[in-house]
């Protein structure tokens, strides 16, 4: 028993004595048993800036492709080490990194997925790719590490700007709507693709409810939108590509048919909520 004590306490002194204070070091922690913090960043990122530096690398948090990892994050630290891990569960790779002519080189980095990443870095070292002008849906900025890609927050696109979502061309629109009817969740902007499993309901209801649609009161983020409207049971409105949060600490997205949007107005959240609550009761 004391001599476990004691290790407690060496291992305590230890982490105490190396720890730091600077979130850009990858020595911070705000304790021994702390497995969140090693993600923390302020994003400074600046979305003019074209150059790689290690300077544009720490002052953002970069997203894995929502497709292979939803919760999934890569973080470099001014120490010249980077880590990869999840918003759940914590770190899982970790090695360093340098900038050599131009190129972000990852190195002595750990081969395992202890957190559930959802892969692995294979080899003793990697090249990664930038890349200025990306088309995805979200974001401007893209980083290639052995075919995945990340995404830094802060390079989000605007309003109107032109992407593509699985080689479909959507305009981006970047705000928040609110359903005023019954609206069913698709994998694809038509009518017989498949439906999606609604989770954003699940803590209101206990997880009791199993749902394909979004109800009336929900206020979901609309990415993007079909630049053609079509009519649909006397409806006119265009598809629109979402993101909404799943019930779990993570996000969802899919489609949904957009004439059934109002704007929405955050001085009626109050409102929204009873509404919605009331849609959720009458399920029950």
């Amino acid at each position: 028993m004391k001599k476990n004590v004691f290790i407690l306490l060496i291992l305590f002194i230890f982490m105490n004595c190396f720890a730091t204070e600077n979130v850009l070091v990858s020595t911070f922690s705000k304790g021994p048993m702390d497995g969140y913090s090693w993600r923390q960043r302020q994003i400074n990122y600046d979305i003019t800036d074209t150059n790689l530096s290690k300077e544009k690398l720490i002052s953002t948090i970069w997203r894995m492709n929502f497709e292979i990892n939803p919760y999934a994050v890569l973080v470099f630290y001014t120490d010249d080490v980077f880590r990869i891990g999840t918003t759940t569960a914590g770190k899982s790779i970790e090695g360093k990194y340098k900038i050599e002519n131009g190129k972000l080189i990852l190195f002595n980095y750990n081969h395992d997925d202890k957190n559930g990443v959802g892969y692995t870095l294979t080899g003793d070292e990697c090249i990664c790719t930038i890349n200025f002008s990306s088309e995805h849906f979200i974001y401007k900025h893209e980083l290639e590490i052995q075919g995945v890609k990340y995404f830094p927050d802060g390079s989000e696109k605007g309003y109107g700007e032109s992407a593509k979502i699985n080689g479909i061309t959507v305009n981006t629109i970047m705000k928040n709507y609110v359903f005023n009817d019954t609206v069913k969740f698709r994998s694809e902007p038509n009518l017989s693709s498949d439906l999606i499993l609604v989770g954003l309901y699940n803590e209101l209801t206990n997880g009791n409810l199993i749902t394909y649609s979004f109800k009336k009161g929900t206020v979901v983020h609309v990415l993007a939108e079909l630049p053609q409207k079509e009519t649909i049971a006397g409806d006119t409105g265009s598809w629109c590509y979402i993101r909404v949060n799943d019930g779990c600490g993570g996000n969802q997205f899919g489609w949904v048919f957009g004439a059934y949007f109002d704007e929405y107005d955050n001085s009626k959240q109050k409102e929204y909520s009873l509404e919605l609550q009331k849609e959720l009761n009458a399920i029950k």
